[in-house]
């Protein structure tokens, strides 16, 4: 299996934003949370396998935050709920996608 570019992981993210702001716009029942959290766990595995120069500058970036919330979901899974995925789904994603592109479009991706 080959590496993944930056550029691949910059689409992985905004893929895993689009998706999980999707489920919300259309329920926001406990499949469409489940769905919207695996995409906020991808986001977080993404964002740990960028480069450090990857959108290092940018303040709606947290990546320490962003790995730290997949390391939450993942491992302490019963301290996740539904107003935790939702409220990082409505304020953290919508930034977090105006930082991936534009760093893909810096990058020439």
């Amino acid at each position: 299996m080959s590496p993944r570019s930056t550029c691949d992981r910059l689409r992985d993210i905004l893929d895993a934003v689009d998706k999980a702001t999707a489920f919300g716009q259309r329920d926001r029942d406990s499949m469409a949370t489940a769905a919207a959290l695996y995409e906020l766990i991808v986001i977080g595995e993404a964002v740990n396998a960028l480069p450090e120069d990857a959108i290092a500058e940018d303040p709606a970036v947290p990546r320490s935050a962003i790995v730290g919330m997949r390391n939450l979901a993942a491992h302490e899974y019963h301290r996740v709920n539904a107003a935790f995925v939702w409220g990082t789904v409505d304020g953290d994603l919508p930034p977090l996608r105006k930082a991936v592109t534009a760093e893909l479009t810096s990058r020439g991706c």
